[in-house]
């Protein structure tokens, strides 16, 4: 059952029967790769996975796991603040529990996920005192790009392993750059060029995400805390190549997309650990 609107799902029933874990919720922008971001979510052990957006009901039907919970509901997320009102709703409801989000065509990734799942995780980070997983949106590309909406192959995929800039703010707090929206700053929208995000945090309905899916409170933007070094994940995105690929701009600067420091992604959390694009911290 597709649900009308955010707030209409949240007053339901199937609301209600949502308990015990983590929860995810997928910002479908458009049709493409929902399916293969909510399989990620779940394979990541999301308790549900919330699917938000404009056309929802039939972009995942097929070849997810039997069972899976995974909730359809219609929301606009092209209006300004679309997707933070999604985000703050569903926190609202569900206060103190951790919320993991991507939008379509994004897949997190965090230390050894592979054998390690979101309870995991986030058992540890309260634990520690921490309300947030610091992530990176690191961009995902190959040229070409199918340009029919279909999902690229994983093994043509690269990523940009140099390029990045971190410019520290307030204690613990950074602005971070790269990747596409680095190299390519005229064709990305200026929100979208700030690579940290908060893709997993433990809701608090008094601390809500800002229109850019940015947290004003400190302790809910900081990389790590003062008393222990935290872990970080990724994000590991398709969103920004997408664009690029349908401005207009691109075909003139379109031999510099794969560059020196171009590598391919191979899928692992041990990639983005060698390369120094997420930490461990003191979790083992």
């Amino acid at each position: 059952m597709e649900h009308p609107s955010p707030d209409a799902f949240l007053a339901s029933a199937a609301a209600g029967s949502l308990s015990g874990g983590p929860l995810a919720v997928v910002l479908a922008e458009q049709r493409y790769m929902v399916r293969e971001t909510v399989a990620r979510m779940l394979r990541l052990g999301a308790a549900a996975v919330i699917v938000a957006g404009t056309e929802t009901a039939d972009l995942f039907r097929e070849g997810l796991p039997e069972g899976a919970r995974v909730i359809p509901v219609r929301a606009d997320l092209d209006r300004p603040g679309g997707a933070a009102a999604v985000l703050n709703a569903v926190g609202a409801r569900w206060p103190g529990r951790w919320i993991a989000w991507a939008f379509n065509g994004e897949f997190l990734f965090f230390p050894w996920c592979e054998t390690r799942v979101l309870a995991d995780i986030t058992t540890f980070l309260a634990e520690e005192r921490r309300r947030i997983l610091y992530c990176y949106a690191l961009d995902l590309y190959a040229d070409p790009l199918p340009a029919d909406g279909t999902a690229p192959e994983e093994a043509g995929l690269r990523m940009d392993v140099s390029g990045y800039h971190a410019f520290p703010k307030e204690q613990g707090w950074l602005d971070v750059y790269g990747g596409l929206g680095w190299r390519f700053e005229g064709m990305i929208p200026a929100a979208q060029q700030h690579i940290g995000r908060a893709s997993l945090y433990r809701s608090d309905p008094e601390v809500p995400l800002g229109p850019e899916l940015r947290f004003a409170k400190l302790a809910y933007a900081s990389v790590s805390c003062p008393w222990h070094h935290n872990p970080t994940g990724a994000v590991m995105s398709l969103r920004r190549a997408r664009q690029l690929f349908a401005n207009p701009g691109f075909e003139a600067v379109r031999r510099k997309l794969v560059w020196a420091g171009s590598r391919p992604f191979d899928w692992s959390s041990a990639q983005l650990l060698e390369l120094g694009m997420i930490e461990p911290g003191q979790w083992f």
